[in-house]
C-alpha cells in the first residue's frame, strides 16, 4: 500500500481528509492492512513505539493520581487528618482540601 506512504509522506491533508483517509485505510481486508503495516519505515515503527510509551507512562501517572485521590477520600470519611493522608498519599494540602470540598460537610 505504497498510497498511504505517499499520502503520508507528500500530500498535506486537512483534518477532515485525513478522518476519511484513515477511515478508507481501516475499511481495507487484513491482508492489505498487514502489507500497509509492513510497508513502515523503522523509523516510523520507533516513533510508534516512544508514542506508545510516553502514553502509557502518562495513562500510568494519571491512574496513580486517580488511586491516591480515592484512598484519601477513604481516609477523609474515616476521619484521618490532612497531615497524616499527606504523608500517606503524598497528595499536596491543596488536593486533600479539594477532596473534602467534593465530599460536602457530612464526608460522604
Amino acid at each position: 500500500m505504497l498510497v498511504s506512504h505517499f499520502v503520508d509522506h507528500y500530500l498535506r491533508l486537512d483534518p477532515v481528509e485525513k478522518i476519511r483517509f484513515h477511515d478508507e485505510v481501516e475499511s481495507l481486508p487484513p491482508e492489505e492492512t498487514k502489507t500497509v503495516m509492513d510497508l513502515m519505515t523503522s523509523w516510523e515503527k520507533e516513533g510508534l513505539e516512544k508514542g506508545l510509551e510516553k502514553g502509557l507512562e502518562k495513562g500510568l501517572k494519571k491512574g496513580l493520581k486517580k488511586g491516591r485521590q480515592e484512598v484519601a477520600r477513604r481516609m477523609l470519611s474515616m476521619g484521618f487528618t490532612r497531615e497524616q493522608i499527606q504523608q500517606a498519599t503524598e497528595l499536596s494540602e491543596q488536593e486533600i482540601i479539594d477532596l473534602e470540598k467534593e465530599q460536602g460537610p457530612s464526608g460522604s
